[in-house]
C-alpha cells in the first residue's frame, strides 16, 4: 500500500508598531491564482454554546501546553519565540480528523482534556473572543487568525470533516495540484502565507517540503500588531550594557521610560512588569530573574508559578529600561510532539486519520512552526492618552527595572489570561 503524507504546517507573525484595522474573524476570499476555493455550506457558529467551566479549562489546558512546549526548548542556548495558541489551533484541526489510538496520543500530547464535542466549540469561542477583545475600545489592534486547508485537487475528504472546519474554524478548502506540480503548489501556498502576514514570512514551506505524495496541508496563520498604551520615545533609546548568561557584556539599543504607571511585582529572585497595549485588553508580561537566577527561575516556571506572579502584580510607577529587539525562530514541532507521546500520527500505516478521508492513508509528515517578533518604541499619541485613565488618586509606590539581563516574556489576553505568544531573550 502506498501511504500519503499529510503535511501539517503553521506560522505566526507578530509585531509592535503602528495600529491597523482589525480583520474580521471569517475566512478571507483568496486570490484566484493557482487554485480553486470551496467550503462547506454550513456557516461558522458565531455563538457557540460553551460553559464557563469548559472555556476556563480550555484556557488552562492551552496555557499548560504552552509552558510545556517552552520548557522542551529551554535546554538550548538561543533566544526563543513561538505562538502556542497557533500550534493548538492548527493541531486541533488535524486532531478533529484523528481516531482511535492516534487521537488518544494527540489529546495527551496537546493537553486536549475536553471531550471532542466541547473542545472544538471552545476553540471556536476562544478565537471569536480574541477577535472581539482586539476590536474593543477606542484603539483596536490587529489580530488576524486564519485557518485553511489545502487539498490535492483529485482527492476528496469527508463532508463531515469539511463541516467541522467551517463551523468551528471558519476554514475552507483550497484545491491545488500537489500530485503533478508540487513545486508550483509550494510557491502558491508560500505566496498566500506572505499575503496573510503582510510579507513578514515568505518561505514557510522550504524546498522539498511539499511532494507528489502530499494530499492535505492544514495551515494556521496568526498576525498580531499593536501599539503600546504608553509608547517609548525614540530619542531616549540609547546603547547600553546587557549581560547574557555567558558573562560577556554586550551593547543593545535600550528603550527608556521614566515613571511609567503600570502593574509591577518583585519577589524572591525576580522582577515582573506588565506592559499594556493600546486597547488595554492585551499586554506583554516581562519576567526578569535576578542576576545569576535565570536558569533556576526558568526551570520552575509552570502554570502555578505563573499564576502566583500574576497575582502579585500591583500598580507602581516604574523607571523602566527595556531592550529593543527582533527575533525570528523556527520550531521542530514534530520532535517536540513525539517527545510528548504523539507517535502514531507520524507513522505511515499506523496513523488513523480516517475521520478526514474515510481511510488510513494519511499521516503527518512534518509539523513546522515559524515565528517572528519586532519590539520597538512605537505607539500612537491617542493610545498614550488612554493610559492616564488607569490612574488612581493616591500615588503608587516607586520601582526601578533595568532589563539588562536575560528575561522571559509572554503576550496574553488580560481577562482570560490566554497565552498567545511566549519567548525569552538571552542575547542580541
Amino acid at each position: 500500500m502506498r501511504y500519503l503524507s499529510l503535511v501539517f504546517s503553521l506560522l505566526l507573525v507578530t509585531g509592535c508598531g503602528d495600529s491597523e484595522t482589525l480583520a474580521p474573524p471569517v475566512q478571507q476570499e483568496p486570490a484566484p491564482v493557482g487554485y480553486q476555493f470551496s467550503q462547506s455550506n454550513l456557516p461558522r457558529d458565531v455563538q457557540p454554546e460553551v460553559s464557563a467551566a469548559a472555556f476556563e479549562q480550555l484556557i488552562s489546558n492551552n496555557n499548560d501546553f504552552a509552558l510545556s512546549l517552552y520548557q522542551w526548548q529551554a535546554g538550548s542556548d538561543q533566544n526563543l519565540f513561538f505562538a502556542p495558541l497557533s500550534v493548538s489551533l492548527a493541531m486541533a484541526m488535524s486532531y478533529a480528523g484523528a481516531s482511535q489510538q492516534t487521537a488518544a496520543e494527540m489529546a495527551t500530547a496537546l493537553n486536549f482534556q475536553l471531550p471532542d464535542e466541547q473542545l472544538h466549540p471552545a476553540m471556536n469561542q476562544l478565537q471569536l473572543r480574541l477577535h472581539e477583545t482586539a476590536a474593543a475600545g477606542d484603539y483596536p489592534m490587529t489580530l488576524n487568525l486564519t485557518q485553511a486547508s489545502w487539498l490535492e485537487q483529485s482527492y476528496s475528504v469527508l463532508p463531515e470533516y469539511l463541516d467541522l472546519l467551517a463551523v468551528h474554524y471558519g476554514a475552507g478548502v483550497h484545491q491545488i495540484d500537489f500530485k503533478e506540480q508540487p513545486g508550483k503548489a509550494r510557491d502558491t501556498i508560500n505566496n498566500w502565507v506572505a499575503e496573510q502576514t503582510e510579507g513578514k514570512l515568505t518561505e514557510l514551506l522550504v524546498d522539498g517540503s511539499v511532494t507528489t505524495d502530499t494530499r492535505l496541508l492544514l495551515l494556521n496563520t496568526m498576525h498580531f500588531k499593536a501599539n503600546w498604551a504608553l509608547p517609548f520615545q525614540p530619542q531616549y533609546t540609547h546603547q547600553a550594557d546587557f549581560y547574557p548568561l555567558s558573562g560577556n557584556t554586550v551593547q543593545v539599543p535600550m528603550m527608556q521610560q521614566d515613571a511609567v504607571r503600570t502593574l509591577y511585582a518583585e519577589g524572591a529572585g525576580y522582577q515582573a512588569i506588565r506592559l499594556a497595549y493600546a486597547n488595554q485588553k492585551f499586554a506583554m508580561l516581562v519576567l526578569v530573574p535576578a542576576e545569576g537566577n535565570f536558569t533556576a527561575f526558568e526551570t520552575e516556571l509552570d502554570l502555578n508559578r505563573l499564576q502566583q506572579i500574576r497575582q502579585q502584580l500591583s500598580e507602581h510607577l516604574v523607571d523602566l529600561s527595556l531592550p529593543k529587539f527582533q527575533w525570528q525562530h523556527e520550531l521542530n514541532l514534530k520532535a517536540a510532539l513525539q517527545d510528548f507521546g504523539m507517535q502514531d500520527a507520524f507513522q505511515p500505516g499506523v496513523a488513523d486519520f480516517s475521520a478526514i478521508d474515510g481511510t488510513q492513508a494519511l499521516f503527518i509528515g512534518s509539523a513546522v512552526h515559524q515565528a517572528v517578533i519586532d519590539v520597538d518604541e512605537y505607539g500612537t499619541e491617542a493610545a498614550a492618552a488612554t493610559a492616564v485613565e488607569m490612574g488612581v488618586v493616591s500615588l503608587p509606590p516607586l520601582a526601578e527595572l533595568q532589563v539588562n539581563r536575560p528575561f522571559i516574556y509572554l503576550i496574553e489576553e488580560q481577562d482570560t489570561g490566554a497565552i498567545l505568544f511566549i519567548g525569552r531573550y538571552l542575547q542580541p
